[in-house]
């Protein structure tokens, strides 16, 4: 029996592709940060504030940052994934909403106002009471989903026709 050999010479191509895969994982990257980035100053303006915890922790996240109250992670897993958001502990009782029980705040009325004050001894019973949502999170994505999606379309087609 012979042998029969044979040889596949390339020329670069693999290399080539592989630079491609490089910069195409690279871009991808680039235009998932800048959505979310994008996304999450839409939630941060529209966040309700009492102490500006909620809204400083989306802020916090939408120039990137991983911290305390604040999350924005990047996974590389078979394309990009970006994870995002808050980790104010209330945050999803502000989104859903809640039902609160009977409790008592300490405090004093002054002037037809209340005062919240820790160390009173005084203070008032709160009745039970559904919170509704405020939605904010879901409601700035819908007014965001055909926006990033555009920006998203465009940026792939640009870098697509640039590497052909």
């Amino acid at each position: 029996m012979s042998d029969f050999k044979f040889e596949l010479n390339d020329n670069g191509m693999f290399d080539r592709f592989n630079a491609q895969r490089e910069q195409l994982d690279e871009e991808l990257e680039r235009i998932g940060t800048l959505t979310a980035f994008a996304f999450l100053h839409r939630v941060t303006a529209v966040a309700p504030v009492m102490d500006g915890r909620l809204r400083n922790s989306l802020a916090a996240a939408s120039s990137g940052t991983d911290g305390e109250d604040s999350i924005f992670k990047m996974q590389k897993i078979r394309g990009i994934k970006l994870v995002f958001g808050t980790n104010v502990e209330y945050a999803d009782w502000v989104e859903n909403g809640h039902r609160q029980s009977r409790r008592f705040v300490p405090g004093e009325w002054k002037n037809d106002k209340f005062e919240y004050r820790p160390d009173h001894d005084g203070g008032m019973w709160l009745r039970p009471m559904t919170v509704m949502g405020k939605h904010f999170f879901k409601n700035a994505w819908h007014s965001f989903e055909s926006d990033g999606q555009d920006f998203i379309n465009r940026e792939l087609e640009a870098f697509f026709n640039e590497l052909l």
